[in-house]
């Protein structure tokens, strides 16, 4: 009974969230709709008040048992219709309409003419006229006349079923105390891999469903699992026997209360003309999952009514073949997830988008939504967008948009940085107050013609990120220096961490950087790649007051020279401060044309677990004085100079060689020659 009363308090709880606000109250002016709203919420926290002295109490009683699912059933229709007001409300909002009101701002004569809309409207809805047009007219319409009476209708079922359940409670909570002993925590997953002792418990939802009492008031989740076997589907009984028992489930349940859809397998696009006819009347779906369908099909064919869906919370499709989506999407006011990533799901996107102010979660597909997506700021909900693409005359965003963006986290990639063309622009960003981001990526066009190395180097410093920041990736600047919030050269700021939570730092594409950041920039355990830098940014890197400080935090190094590189041997100070790097645990070197051999004293880095070398055509030999006793894999590929293996052999906690394509003969043969000591030998 514990989990009946839960269920409805949880219900409850759903119905109110429109209007715990005054938003809708003060939307609703007029005497009709504000009195209903008023009365609604009312009733509605009157029997949340009722159930909340008996959650902790346990109660058998199947009468109250039985209204209480009564209950829930109202709870479910006041939040379809309060949700459905908001939605109206959003509209009004956005269109700077008046749907609601008694009286229209433009006067009397307006009013007169604007009540006969709503009276037509209901005249046309009793006699089955449509006032939406054809499928696919984006925008639906408001009747204030049906809104109040379903409210009403509720609102006088709800009262006498709430005195019946308090006056049963009242006489059950006499009798019994609360439940003894603190509640022992839950976790929203199940952990155990098998459930034990609930077998009967699980017959009776089963039977339930198929020809109880479930079967009789309605489910809101539906779960549709068809033939798997591709044998068994090219098998014409089986699918047209799974066929008919899909048609069944029209009869077998109240479809109109289903809130949430996942259609899984690749052979459910067959049945689409199946779907439709189940699906036609189901108006109250919040969650909706399309997943690898073999066949391809538009989703309208399945959801006749997918435009006029105003309760639309989620929307995923994981396409296998190509699937459509045909509707008008910024008239889905209470998406939260919209995931078409997938590059073969075909969607129209609106240059209206801001218009789904309640959307969290915006994944799409990078290429071209750009275009077709203006104000991203007005999104003030939104928590990821994964590609933000600075605006160039009427493609991208402006940088000021992200500043609005109160509530985003997680991950955020801002690439064509260069479009920027006011320093202010960049400023506008306010980076350093998305305490949300945990990955950020700042990106300029590699392959760009022109590049102004002193604006570049501005608009990096201005992209300051908060400092609980986990990654951060640069690519492509075309600036010389580091910005200043990665580090400063004073002698007083020398033991300041800036990130101290950073796990990752990647600089790619930056050939004109000359000098790396000197200080630390975390105090976790963190992985460096650094790529296409010039001489003088290796004899920057590898000094002993970067590497000293350096010494605890990084275990992955990458040095990937530019093809410019005139390096043929690393310097005694750096060879120095290569070793000061206690935690390394992957070094690489590549693209070192000039390279000779690797630097000296590697075998006192004790932490080394992998070592790689490419590219580097001129490099003769490993180090003389060993390889570092702890290394497990060597990787060499593309070094045709390299004759041997160091003369000393190979550490015995080697596990893996890789002696890649690229390389000497006189090198292959001596790896083939190893094969049966070493566990691995890739050639």
């Amino acid at each position: 009974m514990a989990t009946t009363i839960s269920a409805a308090v949880w219900a409850l709880r759903k119905a109110l969230a429109p209007v715990t606000d005054d938003l809708l109250k003060n939307w609703a002016a007029s005497d009709s709709l504000g009195t209903n709203i008023s009365a609604l919420k009312t009733e509605l926290l009157r029997a949340q008040g009722i159930l909340y002295t008996a959650h902790d109490r346990v109660i058998a009683n199947p009468a109250l048992k039985e209204l209480l699912h009564m209950l829930r059933q109202l709870a479910d229709k006041a939040e379809d219709v309060l949700d459905e007001l908001d939605y109206f409300r959003i509209q009004d909002q956005l269109d700077s309409t008046y749907h609601s009101a008694d009286k229209h701002a433009g006067g009397c004569i307006c009013g007169l003419a604007f009540n006969a809309r709503h009276t037509a409207r209901a005249v046309a809805n009793k006699l089955k006229f449509s006032s939406a047009g054809n499928l696919h007219t984006p925008k639906l319409k408001f009747d204030r006349v049906e809104m109040s009476k379903r409210m009403a209708d509720i609102v006088q079922q709800l009262d006498p079923i709430c005195a019946k359940v308090k006056e049963i409670l009242d006489l059950e909570l006499r009798k019994v105390q609360p439940t003894q002993g603190i509640r022992p925590k839950t976790t929203p997953a199940i952990i155990e891999p098998k459930i034990f002792g609930r077998n009967v418990e699980k017959k009776n939802i089963v039977d339930g469903i198929t020809h109880g009492k479930y079967y009789a008031d309605g489910l809101t989740v539906l779960q549709i699992v068809g033939p798997g076997d591709e044998r068994d589907v090219n098998d014409r009984m089986a699918f047209e026997e799974f066929k008919r028992d899909l048609s069944t489930l029209e009869e077998k349940l109240k479809i109109e209360n289903l809130q949430t859809v996942m259609l899984f397998g690749k052979h459910h696009g067959c049945f689409a003309k199946t779907f439709v006819d189940i699906f036609a009347e189901a108006k109250s779906l919040r969650v909706i999952l399309l997943s690898e369908p073999l066949y391809g099909y538009i989703v309208e064919d399945v959801f006749c009514s997918f435009p006029r869906l105003v309760h639309l919370r989620y929307l995923r499709i994981i396409p296998f073949a190509m699937v459509t989506l045909t509707s008008n999407m910024s008239r889905f006011y209470h998406l939260r997830v919209l995931d078409v990533q997938e590059r073969n799901v075909p969607i129209d996107f609106p240059r209206d988008v801001s218009k789904l102010a309640k959307l969290n979660h915006y994944i799409v597909q990078e290429r071209g939504f750009e275009r077709r997506t203006s104000d991203v700021g007005k999104l003030e909900l939104l928590q990821d967008l994964r590609s933000f693409m600075v605006k160039k005359e009427n493609i991208g965003f402006e940088m000021r948009q992200i500043s609005r963006l109160a509530e985003f986290g997680v991950s955020l990639r801002i690439h064509s940085i260069e479009n920027a063309e006011r320093q202010e622009e960049v400023n506008e960003a306010k980076l350093i107050h998305k305490t949300h981001i945990q990955k950020l990526m700042l990106e300029w066009g590699i392959d760009r013609p022109n590049k102004d190395p002193a604006k570049e180097d501005h608009a990096l410093e201005s992209l300051q990120p908060h400092c609980n920041l986990l990654e951060l990736h640069i690519g492509g600047h075309g600036g010389a220096t580091c910005p200043s919030w990665l580090g400063s050269e004073s002698v007083q700021e020398a033991y300041v961490t800036w990130f101290p939570r950073l796990q990752k730092l990647e600089i790619m594409d930056c050939p004109k950087l000359l000098a790396l950041p000197p200080v630390p920039w975390t105090s976790a355990p963190c992985s460096v790649k650094i790529t296409r830098i010039f001489t003088d940014d290796h004899t920057g890197f590898l000094a002993a007051p970067i590497c000293s400080l350096l010494s605890s935090s990084l275990t992955k190094l990458y040095l990937w020279a530019d093809e410019n590189d005139e390096v043929a041997r690393f310097s005694k100070e750096q060879e120095d401060a290569l070793q000061l790097l206690s935690s390394l645990k992957e070094l690489a070197f590549g693209s070192f044309r000039k390279l000779q051999c690797l630097p000296a004293g590697l075998h006192r880095i004790s932490s080394l677990k992998t070592l790689r070398i490419g590219y580097c055509q001129a490099f003769r030999s490993l180090p003389k004085d060993s390889l570092p006793s702890s290394l497990q894999d060597l990787q060499i590929w593309h070094c045709r100079a390299l004759k041997s293996l160091p003369e000393d052999g190979l550490p015995s906690s080697l596990r893996k060689l890789s002696i890649l394509p690229g390389n000497s003969e006189e090198l292959m043969w001596q790896c083939r020659k190893l094969k049966g000591t070493i566990p691995i030998i890739i050639e």
